[in-house]
């Protein structure tokens, strides 16, 4: 009865700065002729990378950023009951077209 009484009595844990990227944006930057220049490419040891269109890396792509099995076990070990997504840095986009941000921004939000 008493854990009872004290499980009750947790306050929740509520992570306000989780980051999430859409699958569906990752999917969108293996294909050649996506819509963004930027490509999804993979190292020797299997580590996924965000590219420019002239091949340099710019940023590794974790995989518990874009797996929501993942997230879902990260935030269980955290001991984390929800969390506030929002994107990363990396989607952002702020010097985009307008066209172009609002291409991405509407697919992340509907993700």
């Amino acid at each position: 009865m008493a854990e009872q009484a004290n499980s009750a009595a947790r306050t929740p844990i509520v992570d306000v700065h989780w980051h999430f990227v859409p699958p569906a944006y990752l999917a969108e930057l293996e294909r050649p002729d996506n819509r963004w220049g930027e490509r999804v490419t993979r190292d020797e040891q299997g580590l996924t990378w965000l590219t420019s269109s002239g091949g340099v890396r710019l940023r590794p792509v974790m995989e518990g950023l874009y797996e929501p099995e993942a997230q879902i076990q990260e935030l269980d070990r955290r001991g984390v009951d929800t969390a506030a997504a929002s994107i990363p840095p990396m989607l952002f986009y702020e010097d985009a077209q307008p066209a172009k941000a609002l291409d991405l921004h509407q697919m992340v939000n509907d993700t």
